[in-house]
């Protein structure tokens, strides 16, 4: 046996003199491979809110390379051989050193059209991936892909109640038969607490009516509603978390801990100064929580603190 092979072995016969190397650990002391460090980033879908998130925190480390949506000149993933047009327009320097993260979506709950879009674009992202040679590829998908329940974790069963659902799993099964399952991971993500221009989250929407000041507005609510909803910055950490240490596989992205709507309005009013209260909806308990992923959860923060940083990214103060 020569004695690159017994240096690889786990264990060596006793009295053999055979040094091991220690595992690679990152600094949560997970065992990781031993690569060249992701320098570059590849973003689809960076007008998003998620997308702009990740630009913002990839700045300082990162040569990032942005994908334009047909909208905005670029190519049209949702076009059967998108993939070719990617290997033609963009130009990946150093693929050994270069990750993807693929945010891009039809966020669309309805319409038949949403079902092959998002599996097209996935299939096309992957595909270019792959002919490019690119070290690491995340794709984000969404807890929607899971069937309805109060608590839910990667052990839930797969079953969308949403054609938008349906469409995240096909892009994840486009994903999976494409790349190297070592240099791939999928994240299913939940709701996003943040800034949308068109905000279709209830608690977006509430976000909006604290900010402008809309007192007294007209709406339902039932306070023992409880959510873990994940702000855009904690997400597109954990994102650039898993590419930097390329975590490969399936995770689940959520807030660390629940919060109650009631809670959630009463922050809203002390921090906009003036009351948002709608009407007590007399209704069953209604609670979705999601369960992070261990190897997420050293990204994710208390509420309280989540809230201060998003408040001051749209109102330019922090709160008292």
């Amino acid at each position: 046996m020569n004695a690159g092979v017994s240096q690889s072995k786990e264990h060596s016969r006793s009295g053999a003199g055979v040094q091991l190397r220690p595992p690679v650990m990152d600094d949560a002391g997970i065992t990781v491979a031993a690569h060249k460090p992701i320098t570059h980033l590849v973003v689809t879908g960076s007008t998003g809110v998620l997308g702009a998130a990740i630009l913002r925190q990839a700045a300082p480390s990162f040569t990032v390379i942005e994908i334009k949506s047909a909208k905005r000149g670029g190519v049209d993933l949702r076009e059967g051989d998108a993939w070719k047009e990617l290997i033609t327009d963009v130009v990946v320097p150093s693929p050994e050193c270069t990750a993807v993260i693929h945010c891009a979506a039809d966020i669309s709950w309805s319409g038949s059209q949403v079902l092959e879009n998002n599996f097209l674009m996935a299939r096309n992202v992957a595909r270019w991936t792959a002919e490019a040679g690119i070290a690491f590829a995340v794709y984000v998908s969404s807890v929607s892909v899971f069937q309805p329940a109060e608590h839910v974790s990667l052990e839930t069963p797969c079953l969308p109640a949403t054609l938008y659902g349906m469409s995240k799993l096909r892009g994840e099964h486009a994903w999976r038969s494409i790349l190297d399952e070592k240099k791939s991971a999928i994240v299913r993500l939940a709701g996003i607490l943040g800034w949308q221009p068109s905000p279709q989250m209830f608690w977006n929407k509430l976000l909006v009516i604290a900010a402008e000041r809309q007192a007294h507005c007209g709406f339902d609510y039932n306070p023992e509603s409880q959510r873990n909803y994940i702000t855009s910055s904690e997400a597109a950490e954990c994102l650039l978390g898993i590419v930097t240490g390329r975590h490969a596989g399936l995770h689940l992205a959520a807030g660390a801990e629940a919060t109650l709507l009631a809670a959630f309005i009463a922050i809203l009013e002390a921090a906009a100064g003036s009351s948002i209260a709608g009407r007590v909806k007399d209704s069953a308990r209604d609670v979705v929580l999601y369960e992070p992923s261990p190897v997420l959860r050293r990204w994710l923060r208390p509420f309280h603190d989540r809230f201060h940083e998003l408040w001051q990214q749209r109102m330019g103060r922090t709160l008292l």
